[in-house]
Order: C-alpha cells, then sequence, then structure tokens
C-alpha cells in the first residue's frame, strides 16, 4: 500500500472519522492535527515506530485505535489530555515503561486496550472509574488484584492474564455484578476463590489457570448460569469437586487439572449437557468416570488419570 499520507489531509477541517486500518503507513502527517473535529481514528495494523504526536491535537477524539503497529517507547503523560476520549486501544505493540497515571484524568474511558506490549511495573493511583472493558495481558505489570478490582465498579470486561498481578481476590468481587468476561490466569494470585463469586450471574468467561490459588472451590461457584469455559487448572485447590458444579449448564470447556481434588468425580458432572472439554487430570481423584458422564453427547474429550 502506500506509505504516507498527504499534508492536505489537513484541510478535511469537518471530517469526523477516518480509518487508515492496514495501508502499510508509517507515520502521520502532522497536518493530522488540523482536523480537530475528529471523533474516531482508526489506524490498525500499520508500521509506526512512534506514536504520532500530531493526535494529542485532536481534542474532540473518542476513538483512537492504533493496535498492532511496532510503536516504541513509553505511554506519554499528555494522552491524559484527549478528555473525550471512550475507547482507547494501543495492544500489540512495543511499549514500555509504566501506564502513566494521567491516564485517570480520561474520565470518559470505557474501553482501554494495552495488551501485548511490555509494560512493566505498578498502575500508580486508580484508573478512571468508568472503565467497562480492560485488555492488559501479555505485559509485565505488577499490581495488587484486589485494590484494581476494588477501584473499578462499572467492569464487564478485564483480561489481566500473563503478567506479575498478585494479591486476592477480594469478597467484594460479588458486588462487580456486571461482570461477563474475568481472565486472571498466568499470575501470582494466591488465597481461594471466594464464595461472593456466585453473584457474578451474568459471568461467561473465568479464568485463573497457573496462579497460586488454594483452598477448596466454594459451592457457590456452581451458581454461574451462563459460564461457558471456567479454567482453574494449575493450581493448589483440594477438597471435593461440589456437587453444585451441575448448575454449570452453560459450561462448554472445564479445566481444573493440576491440582490436589480429591474423592470422586461428582456424578452431577453428568447435567452439563452443552460440555465438549472437560479436563481433571493430574489431581487425586479416586473411583470411576460416572456413567452420567460417559453419557454427555458432546464430550469429545475427557482427560482424567
Amino acid at each position: 500500500g502506500m506509505n504516507e499520507l498527504p499534508e492536505e489531509i489537513g484541510l478535511l477541517t469537518s471530517l469526523e472519522s477516518l480509518d487508515l486500518g492496514s495501508l502499510s503507513l508509517e507515520s502521520l502527517p502532522n497536518s493530522i492535527g488540523s482536523v480537530r473535529m475528529l471523533k474516531f481514528l482508526h489506524a490498525s495494523y500499520n508500521s509506526f515506530d512512534t506514536f504520532p504526536q500530531a493526535i494529542y491535537n485532536l481534542s474532540a477524539l473518542e476513538w483512537l485505535d492504533l493496535s498492532y503497529n511496532k510503536i516504541a517507547g513509553t505511554i506519554d503523560e499528555t494522552l491524559g489530555s484527549l478528555s473525550a476520549l471512550r475507547f482507547l486501544d494501543l495492544e500489540a505493540n512495543k511499549l514500555g515503561g509504566q501506564i502513566p497515571a494521567t491516564l485517570r484524568h480520561l474520565s470518559n474511558l470505557e474501553y482501554l486496550y494495552l495488551g501485548n506490549n511490555d509494560l512493566t511495573g505498578p498502575i500508580v493511583g486508580p484508573l478512571t472509574t468508568n472503565l467497562r472493558h480492560v485488555r492488559l495481558e501479555l505485559n509485565d505489570l505488577k499490581f495488587n488484584v484486589s485494590l484494581f478490582l476494588e477501584e473499578l465498579p462499572s467492569l464487564e470486561y478485564l483480561d489481566l492474564e500473563t503478567n506479575l498481578v498478585y494479591g486476592t481476590l477480594p469478597f467484594s468481587i460479588g458486588t462487580r455484578t456486571n461482570l461477563r468476561v474475568l481472565k486472571l490466569s498466568g499470575n501470582k494470585i494466591k488465597g481461594s476463590i471466594p464464595s461472593g463469586i456466585g453473584n457474578l450471574s451474568s459471568m461467561t468467561v473465568l479464568h485463573l489457570s497457573q496462579n497460586e490459588l488454594s483452598g477448596t472451590i466454594p459451592a457457590e461457584l456452581g451458581k454461574l448460569p451462563q459460564l461457558s469455559t471456567l479454567a482453574i487448572s494449575t493450581n493448589t485447590f483440594d477438597g471435593t469437586l461440589p456437587t453444585t458444579l451441575g448448575g454449570l449448564t452453560s459450561i462448554v470447556k472445564f479445566y481444573a487439572h493440576g491440582n490436589r481434588f480429591t474423592g470422586t468425580m461428582p456424578t452431577e458432572l453428568g447435567r452439563l449437557k452443552n460440555i465438549d472439554h472437560l479436563d481433571l487430570s493430574w489431581n487425586f481423584l479416586v473411583g470411576s468416570v460416572p456413567n452420567e458422564v460417559c453419557l454427555l453427547e458432546n464430550l469429545k474429550k475427557l482427560h482424567v488419570d
């Protein structure tokens, strides 16, 4: 494709939306800062290696997507001055350093996607409280998960997978009733699953694998009628699998391998009519697979010891 836009783009002063995705662009002309009415700028899948400075002049900007570029350096504090931003996607770049504290000034921000970069360290101070979708996966971020969850009351989608996130899951997680997707695998989270999790009736995806979680699985986990994926593998959970897990009637994938579960496989798992993957291997379960489980019509993969 073309490698640069003409400077004349700055003459389009009434332009509100600009889609520049997948054009092999290496930069944006400075004149783009004159397109003062611009609300929507989509420029993913290009070859920017630095953040285009002219964007900081676009005070009406509500939607900025620069994902899948090669943007290096740190996230500039100036980004916190684009106060109209509702959607910010810088995923899959080469950004390093910390997430600047100034992002908390983005009081309209609902979507923050910074996953798959080289971001490090703590998040200084609370992020803006209107955030609904947050993706920070595949970085080296190090912060307390319970403080983070307590600061974001409107959260619907959270992906923190493969970071250095620590702390415990707070009991107050039960008040985050809008939460539909919670992906926390591959961190350093300790403690047990709080029983309050049973209040999250909209939850569809729960990933807790590869942490340092322990204790028994609360019976309340079976109260999530919309849950389609449950991943709790490679922790140190123990005790028996609660019979209430038979209440997960939407479940398609259930991964619980590599824990310390004991006792028999509950016959109630035979109620999971939609399940296609069930992995309970590398535990200390005894007895045979219940007939009710063997008769599950959609089950493609069953892994037990």
